[in-house]
């Protein structure tokens, strides 16, 4: 089973983000799905300490300056902001009105 050391060690060529590696070329290369790249990537940065940083224009990377773990992170806040007004417009809205949305063909 393909672990979260297994991933720092592909990670090992991909440091700083000018080095990055796309989601599905690192799911290729561990031999994974890419639902379990994320997982490892979880694993890695939770479990393991390791400053694995990414973002959808640069890839995977192992991060290397403070600069990139602080565009990383301000990434992830903005993501989670979004999903949280998300939340918050749809907590306002009545099952009735999110019902009467929904047009199925007949």
């Amino acid at each position: 089973m393909t672990t979260p050391h297994d991933l720092i060690a592909v990670l090992q060529h991909h440091i700083g983000e000018g080095n990055g590696i796309s989601g599905e070329d690192l799911a290729l290369a561990l031999g994974v799905p890419s639902r379990r790249v994320r997982h490892l990537i979880d694993d890695a940065i939770e479990k393991l300490g390791v400053c694995v940083l990414g973002h959808p224009a640069t890839g995977y990377f192992i991060g290397q300056t403070q600069e990139e773990l602080n565009r990383v992170c301000q990434f992830h806040t903005d993501r989670a902001m979004h999903e949280l007004t998300k939340a918050s417009q749809l907590r306002r809205s009545s099952l009735a009105d999110l019902n009467g949305q929904i047009h199925l063909p007949t």
